[in-house]
């Protein structure tokens, strides 16, 4: 058995080849993950049987569990737990902003369009996003998304308020609207560089700013 392999299907920044035993620690960490999401406290016996499984899975299948866990097919982007574990590490020292963004009524867009009809108006308004900008999705329900805007050499330094106008522009385009929230990536932390977007999304709302573009600078458009 070939004790190398590349965590196919997923695409790694930069491409990654990953050892056996850190494609088994990299499952574990995402199912303990999700489970703590849960409020559940994971157990001994829990890591123990993860990892139990992980070492009796073929490669290929190894390869499909990690995607399912990491990618979000239903949008076209990571799972959080996929760019906590698999991304953030590679991307915190050039990311430049992160953007979160907040489905606006997506109760009654469903109740329109189904669900079906919902995910694929999202991923279509998601779709302008470019390689650079990492998206995770259903970062803490359904309807909310990060975006982590990074340096590229080959592009000016992005301006998050134009990307955000952009993103407006076909959330609208698509028949629903989104609260953005922009902030600078001061730290490393990633709890700590998400939670003032996060905020500025949750203040917007709770001042009925719906379809609002925030800043730290409470700059809103």
């Amino acid at each position: 058995m070939n004790s190398h392999f590349t965590v196919a299907y997923v695409p790694l920044p930069p491409e990654r080849t990953a050892d056996w035993a850190r494609a088994m620690e990299l499952l574990t960490e995402i199912i303990i993950e999700a489970v703590e999401k849960e409020n559940h406290k994971p157990s001994a016996g829990l890591v123990w049987r993860t990892k139990t499984m992980a070492k009796n899975l073929k490669k290929r299948e190894l390869e499909e569990l990690v995607h399912s866990l990491a990618w979000n097919a239903r949008f076209v982007c990571y799972t959080r737990p996929g760019l906590e574990q698999l991304v953030w590490n590679d991307i915190a020292g050039s990311a430049q902003f992160v953007i979160f963004i907040d489905v606006d009524d997506m109760h009654a867009l469903n109740e329109k369009h189904g669900y079906e009809g919902v995910n694929e108006i999202i991923k279509k308004s998601l779709s302008i996003l470019r390689a650079s900008d990492y998206i995770a999705g259903q970062w803490f329900s359904g309807d909310e998304f990060a975006v982590f805007v990074t340096h590229d050499p080959e592009r000016d330094n992005s301006n998050p308020i134009e990307l955000c106008q952009r993103l407006h522009a076909s959330f609208h385009a698509n028949g629903a609207s989104a609260t953005f929230g922009i902030a600078r990536v001061s730290s490393t932390d990633l709890n700590q560089t998400i939670k003032p977007a996060f905020e500025l999304v949750q203040n917007a709302k709770k001042a009925g700013r719906r379809g609002s573009i925030n800043t730290v600078e409470g700059e809103q458009k």
